[in-house]
């Protein structure tokens, strides 16, 4: 996920779903447990013990920019995920003492996978109910709706061909109200799913992704059938909250850009869930450019938590201790990545690629944004907590040359440039290079580091600025042509390297509009390798082998691997909560208190 989902979020000091010494890094965390912060997720209590117990009250989430959809069915990227996790339930949840683990939520119990895996059977529970206008009880034929919706060409679900697409009959931007004949609803609260090939464990695992949001199709064909379809504007929910709407079911508490006002369900039944939901209601601000000051407020405010920034450098570094106790750190499942353009001149060239991976500053870049407490350099793409990370290479990386030098190696990037040319042994080329950032505070500060590198290699470089959700938007769309997007990272969507090389590098999923493959490789050794890692089924096979193809991607040099981002999860004193992994390391709204 981006940022990431989980998707793509933002890079820590940005963040994006997460970052050069193992040893540096554990140290800093065990100063921090030692001074009374987190590190784990865990549960965090304010100086008062009853905030754990409080009822009732107001949150206020300050954000930067806006979710990439309110749709469940659409979002992929991690504010948008935190959102539908405290409005949708799916079939299988991620509470936050769970981990990296789900468990099921609309499902009544584990999905059911057959010996062959080309079944995966799931009990629906009873007494779910939809929000008004809707109210009626949910089946499993919303399930099924949901899921197919996903692949209209007016919904267009950016993983929903990646994880679901061996679903018997499925297919890629189908019209609206088209079925899947590998999706059968036997009865009211049964769901079968029938593959093509045998994916039945790691589809059951995907069954945690909203798309599996159950949607009403007498009420939602109309707005699907819209291009694009308006259905997250008109939406309903089935978790203890709601995004506030009117008679007409139209959500009214979503102002694009501005604010997100979530309230409670009234239709929600507690006895039917985990979420402990006892906020009365949520208000997200957006907008918060200036992260710096938004992170102060939240500090030393009352009521407030972070939504999708992480506190930028400077305030890591200042107030990381004097506030230590109102700071949570996560620190697995993401990467932080600046990818490279690989369709786009120069990058096209296999040695510029190299050259800029090796003569790249990525202790600068960790530096700006926020040092040791901000992550761990990364030397590969598999993050850690995830299967194949310590196949990989772990924390020291492969044994990659591009990676040796944190600070870069600029006779190594020489070397590259004049087999690509350049007699100088730095880029000669005179067209500057397009490199996007996000406006806020920790965007400018690694912008300015991406810029001295590059800079330094030989390059002219010009760097725009934009409000996070556009530049991930923008990132996402090839037909921008930019060059370098150095502030995107992200997230397992559930501890398996497939989500997160798939969608990152394979050339199946390039397309034009929501494109996870940024940096746009396609390269048929490498989309065959993952296509083989896919089918695979034990699990240390597959570690193996998504492994070996993250050491060829770091050779083939789509992107500069950053660091392992280490999300730092920011509330005011009078807060308490949970941070949840599966959200990238983000607040779980539905575990949040205020005393």
């Amino acid at each position: 996920m981006l940022s990431l989902r989980r998707l793509p979020a933002r890079p820590p000091a940005s963040r994006c779903r997460r970052p050069a010494v193992l040893v540096a890094a554990a140290a800093a965390a065990l100063a921090i447990l030692a001074e009374g912060g987190s590190s784990d997720g865990a549960a965090v209590s304010g100086p008062r013990a009853t905030a754990a117990q409080a009822q009732g009250g107001r949150l206020t989430v300050l954000a930067g920019g806006d979710v990439d959809s309110v749709d469940p069915g659409i979002t992929y990227y991690t504010f948008g995920n935190t959102v539908a996790n405290a409005t949708q339930r799916t079939l299988l949840g991620s509470p936050p003492a769970a981990g990296s683990a789900s468990v099921p939520d609309l499902a009544e119990a584990t999905p059911e996978v057959s010996p062959d895996g080309l079944t995966v059977t799931v009990r629906i529970k009873r007494g779910i109910r939809f929000s008004p206008p809707v109210n009626r009880e949910v089946t499993s034929r919303d399930v099924k709706y949901a899921i197919e919706r996903g692949f209209f060409r007016t919904v267009a679900n950016p993983y929903a061909t990646q994880y679901f697409g061996d679903l018997a009959g499925a297919q890629a931007a189908a019209p609206p109200g088209s079925t899947i004949t590998g999706l059968e609803t036997p009865d009211d609260q049964t769901l079968v799913l029938r593959l093509t090939r045998p994916r039945g464990g790691f589809v059951a695992a995907a069954l945690v992704m909203s798309l599996t949001a159950p949607v009403p199709p007498e009420y939602a064909a109309a707005f699907d059938a819209v291009s694009p379809s308006t259905y997250g504007r008109h939406q309903v929910a089935t978790g203890p909250y709601m995004i506030q709407n009117d008679a007409l079911g139209n959500t009214i508490g979503y102002r694009p850009g501005k604010a997100i006002h979530l309230v409670r369900n009234p239709n929600w039944d507690p006895a039917t869930d985990y979420r402990p939901a006892r906020l009365d209601e949520v208000e997200i601000r957006e907008g918060n450019a200036d992260t710096a000051t938004a992170a102060r407020r939240i500090l030393r405010g009352s009521g407030m938590i972070n939504g999708d920034f992480a506190p930028p450098a400077a305030v890591l570094r200042r107030d990381a201790g004097r506030y230590r106790d109102q700071f949570t750190f996560t620190a697995e499942g993401g990467v932080n990545f600046a990818p490279l353009n690989t369709r786009l001149a120069p990058f096209t060239n296999l040695n510029v690629r190299r050259a800029v991976v090796a003569g790249f500053d990525r202790a600068g870049t960790l530096r700006a944004a926020g040092g040791r407490l901000a992550g761990t350099l990364a030397a590969h793409f598999i993050p850690p907590g995830v299967p194949g990370f310590d196949e990989a290479g772990g924390f020291s990386g492969s044994a990659s040359k591009l990676y040796a030098r944190a600070h870069g190696d600029r006779r190594l990037a020489a070397f590259y440039f004049r087999r690509a040319g350049f007699r100088s042994g730095r880029y000669e080329g005179r067209r500057p290079l397009n490199v996007l950032v996000s406006s806020d505070t920790a965007g400018r500060s690694i912008g300015g580091s991406v810029r001295r590198s590059l800079e330094r290699l030989g390059f002219r470089v010009r760097v725009r600025a934009v409000s996070f959700d556009r530049m991930l938007s923008t990132c996402s769309r090839p037909s921008s042509r930019i060059h370098m997007c150095p502030f995107f990272g992200w997230y397992r969507d559930f501890p398996d390297a497939e989500t997160v090389i798939d969608p990152l590098f394979n050339g199946a999923n390039i397309r034009p509009h929501g494109n996870n493959n940024v940096a746009q490789l396609n390269i048929a050794p490498i989309n065959q390798a993952i296509e083989a890692a896919k089918a695979l089924i034990d699990p240390q096979a597959r570690a193996q082998a998504w492994a070996a193809i993250d050491r060829q991607l770091v050779d083939l040099a789509p992107g500069v691997a950053l660091f392992y981002p280490r999300i730092a999860a920011i509330r005011s004193r009078n807060v308490t909560g949970q941070v949840n992994r599966l959200l990238g390391g983000s607040w779980d709204l539905s575990f949040m208190s205020v005393g």
